[in-house]
């Protein structure tokens, strides 16, 4: 046990730390599941700025076959809304970019609803 004591905002506080268990961002979001998840699985946590692929075993995370991906949905964001740019010439919101990968009505002419990220 780790006793630990700390002012926040002017009040003192004590808190005495008993355990402490430390995992992988995208490995606690599944880690109350592990005890049904048999075999092996990959657990993808996308998020702003990061892709977190953690490699679970048995329910336990594999630490060297985990990884993670320093590009996530604003930097895709970014690279379709460059490429929507090439393709078309105009500027395309984030909210509007949204709304076409998620597949939902859109302001934007039909023509750019359906047009394909060319690489």
């Amino acid at each position: 046990m780790h006793m630990l004591d700390f002012s926040y905002e002017g009040t003192d506080y004590s808190v005495t730390l008993a355990k402490v268990v430390v995992c992988p961002q995208c490995y606690s979001a599944v880690a109350s599941r592990l005890g049904n998840m048999k075999g092996d699985y990959l657990v993808v946590d996308i998020g702003s700025k990061t892709t977190d692929v953690v490699y679970v075993q048995n329910g336990f995370p594999v630490e060297s076959r985990s990884i993670t991906i320093e590009k996530a949905m604003v930097k895709w964001m970014k690279e379709i809304q460059r490429d929507m740019k090439v393709q078309t010439g105009k500027d395309i919101p984030e909210h509007e970019v949204m709304k076409m990968l998620l597949k939902e009505e859109s302001h934007l002419p039909p023509y750019w609803q359906s047009t394909d990220i060319e690489r």
